[in-house]
């Protein structure tokens, strides 16, 4: 791939960051925003949005129409069901012009899967650097998580669901990404309990139990329902300092 391995190989905190590394993925997340772990075949080492040209910032705006339209169609017929022709018929363009920016349908579930899991990743690095305390950062980090799944609802679903239809490239990404956020909420709480912050016995069961709560809001989250996001991840927070035996939970 290249010189892919130069672009920031090392997350914060020394966890890989497995999307960098594997050069072979480029993330979406809307027009006009801007994400560290943004990934750009085009791009090289030290480039980020601001240094996209015209031509570079209307290429992505068309890879986000397509990817947009692809979570659309994967989410209402399944990936299987879903097809190349279909998401040039929602667009109005012609077969090739999907295939000038995405090889393949595999490819185009591939990036889906990533956006899913890179706002979460990036929300528990940002509680561990923000806050100085386990307990504040266990909370910050699960209510980011939460708040990540929400506002990723329809890729998560779609990650979740089309698994089996995830290549072996695409699952190596995402278990170093899932490995990478145990780690990263393990050494929380070994850390709180060093402190005496927290008293949880097992670790590795209270972690898991953790990425339990996180990963079910997709399935039940809906805007209209009696909690606001931000009153779901707060819940969801409290419930992750119970697990711990949190002795201040704030």
């Amino acid at each position: 791939m290249g010189n892919s391995k130069t672009i920031d190989a090392l997350a914060p905190d020394g966890l890989r960051d497995p999307v960098r590394e594997s050069g072979r993925f480029r993330l979406a997340f809307g027009a006009g925003s801007s994400h560290p772990f943004d990934v750009r075949r085009t791009g090289t080492a030290g480039q980020g949005r601001g240094a996209m040209d015209i031509k570079d910032e209307v290429a992505e705006y068309k890879r986000q129409r397509i990817l947009n339209v692809a979570m659309t169609l994967f989410d209402r017929h399944g990936y299987a069901q879903t097809t190349i022709e279909m998401m040039s018929q929602e667009l109005g363009v012609t077969k090739p012009f999907v295939y000038s920016y995405f090889k393949n349908k595999s490819e185009i579930l591939a990036e889906i899967c990533l956006i899913s899991l890179t706002p979460s990743m990036q929300a528990a690095e940002r509680a561990v650097a923000e806050y100085d305390t386990p307990t504040t950062q266990l909370r910050a980090a699960i209510e980011g998580v939460v708040l990540a799944v929400i506002d990723n609802q329809k890729s998560v679903n779609i990650f979740d669901r089309e698994e089996k239809f995830q290549d072996e490239a695409t699952r190596k990404v995402v278990l170093e990404y899932q490995g990478n956020l145990t780690r990263m909420l393990t050494r929380i709480v070994v850390e709180g309990n060093k402190r005496g912050e927290f008293d949880c016995p097992d670790v590795h069961s209270a972690v898991f139990a953790m990425g339990g709560i996180a990963s079910w809001i997709r399935r039940w989250y809906s805007p209209g329902g009696r909690m606001t996001r931000e009153e779901v991840a707060r819940a969801q927070g409290d419930i992750a300092l119970r697990i711990v035996a949190a002795r201040d939970p704030g």
